[in-house]
């Protein structure tokens, strides 16, 4: 039996991180232009998003380098 390929890989790179952080700095520019108060909100929100992210990366980066099916495993059973 034939195993489909997987389509083409998506690379993220620093250019995508910017765009991505553009979107976050447009949108706390506009919410202290307008007054609506949510500015810092949306800093510390995007700042605390960043952080979780990065350590869920770090921690998957070492599940999967480990090469261990019962640890991938036991990671998606949780």
């Amino acid at each position: 039996m034939d195993v489909p390929s997987p389509g083409p890989s998506i690379t993220l790179d620093w250019t995508n991180v910017g765009l991505a952080c553009s979107f976050i700095l447009l949108n706390i520019a506009l919410s202290t232009y307008f007054g609506l108060g949510l500015g810092g909100t949306l800093f510390t929100s995007a700042l605390r998003c960043v952080g979780q992210l990065g350590v869920v990366g770090v921690l998957l980066q070492q599940v999967f380098a480990a090469d261990n099916p019962w640890l991938v495993g036991g990671i998606a059973c949780e």
